[in-house]
């Protein structure tokens, strides 16, 4: 009797056994079943089911801006980066935007002003921020345009003046040559004055023998005072 009773405990047990693993078995499907989608895929991806990149908060403002459903509260700029504060009165939502070349770079979207008005500040601290480099570069541009400018300016006066003395050098050749030539025509002149000088001498001597041959035997003629010989 007892051996009896134990084998009914046994297949009564094993009855139940078979009986949560089926139920079990049965809940994980219809669990499967009705489990909701799984999550979007991430920001920038394109997912399986719908074919198109999912819309995040720089796309829907860049939408809303388009159709000019927001007022813009606050806005700063500078140089090629900006920050706006925009509000949707429909829906009493903020959106502060960070932007780069007119170009949304981060958006941050909230129905909390204070939290709108703190991004908003930290946005225009970081163009003020991101602007300082492009506004030096553009300054040094500047100042580079200028020097070359001074540059072109300098180069063309040293060109005037290195023409000048080029003229000067050239003129200074020519007068130096032309110096030593009249010198060299002086000299010349000189000997050759010289030279005529001493054979008028000569011909004078002469021309005084010949004189005085040609008055031997007459008369010497005497000469008044204050009379001039020819």
């Amino acid at each position: 009797m007892n051996q009896i009773s134990h084998n009914r405990v046994l297949a009564l047990a094993a009855f139940v056994l078979i009986g949560i693993c089926t139920g079990a078995h049965a809940q994980s499907l219809s669990g499967a079943a009705s489990a909701p989608p799984s999550a979007p895929a991430e920001e920038g991806f394109i997912t399986e089911q719908t074919g198109v990149p999912p819309a995040g908060d720089i796309a829907e403002l860049q939408r809303l801006t388009n159709s000019n459903a927001l007022d813009v509260l606050r806005a700063s700029r500078n140089g090629s980066y900006g920050a706006d504060l925009l509000f949707d009165g429909k829906l009493g939502t903020y959106y502060v935007a960070l932007l780069q070349q007119r170009d949304f770079w981060r958006v941050v979207k909230t129905q909390d002003e204070r939290r709108a008005q703190a991004v908003y500040a930290t946005f225009s601290r970081q163009a003020e921020r991101l602007a300082e480099v492009e506004m030096r570069r553009i300054k040094l541009e500047a100042q580079k345009v200028q020097t070359e400018q001074r540059l072109a300016i300098t180069q063309a006066k040293q060109n005037r003046l290195q023409a000048d003395i080029d003229i000067a050098r050239e003129q200074q050749t020519l007068a130096t040559s032309r110096q030593e030539q009249a010198r060299s025509e002086l000299t010349g002149l000189r000997a050759q004055q010289d030279a005529a000088q001493a054979q008028l001498r000569e011909t004078q001597g002469q021309l005084g023998k010949l004189q005085h041959q040609l008055d031997a035997g007459l008369p010497a003629v005497r000469r008044k005072r204050g009379s001039r010989g020819s």
